[in-house]
């Protein structure tokens, strides 16, 4: 058995986030470039910088969610995340506000999406998030670690994670 499912749209704030990160570097290079017009190698350095990090950002992107037989795969542009199905301990829907208390410890926080590994301010717990949209949330919690994704029908991937667990390994 195979099922794809996509990451939820993408919401209002990735959005705005999204725009900043792309206009400041942007304007900020225009600024350096008009202040030192004889030292244009400066701004020609930002603009491979931030080209660079905005390329690294992108490529790092979720793209959708593949259940298999044996594990979840979290696919992104050109990395991807497996979760083995026999490590998961339990799926649950969550909402938006369980989200509050992560911030990012390595990864991207609103440029076409939240992904990458967050920690949680309450209980001090690390997460690896992959998420577009801050609504329709599940968490899947392994004997490795607590996943966060975001999926247009949360309660059906949820669903479908737990019969794929239940089901006995050849």
């Amino acid at each position: 058995m195979r099922e794809d499912f996509r990451y939820g749209h993408y919401d209002r704030t990735v959005w705005y986030l999204t725009a900043l990160t792309i206009v400041v570097p942007a304007a900020l290079t225009v600024v350096v470039a008009s202040r030192n017009p004889d030292n244009s190698y400066l701004a020609a350095w930002l603009v491979l910088c931030f080209l660079t990090v905005l390329l690294l950002l992108t490529i790092s992107a979720p793209v959708r969610i593949r259940v298999t037989d044996h594990r979840i795969e979290l696919r992104g542009v050109l990395k991807s995340t497996f979760i083995e199905i026999a490590d998961i301990t339990d799926v649950r829907t969550i909402r938006r506000h369980e989200i509050r208390s992560k911030i990012p410890l390595w990864g991207v926080f609103g440029y076409f999406g939240y992904f990458g590994c967050y920690i949680d301010l309450r209980d001090g717990r690390l997460y690896r998030l992959s998420v577009t949209s801050r609504n329709r949330l599940v968490l899947i919690t392994t004997s490795r670690g607590r996943y966060i994704v975001s999926s247009r029908q949360p309660n059906l991937l949820a669903k479908t994670i737990l019969a794929q667990k239940e089901v006995p390994v050849a």
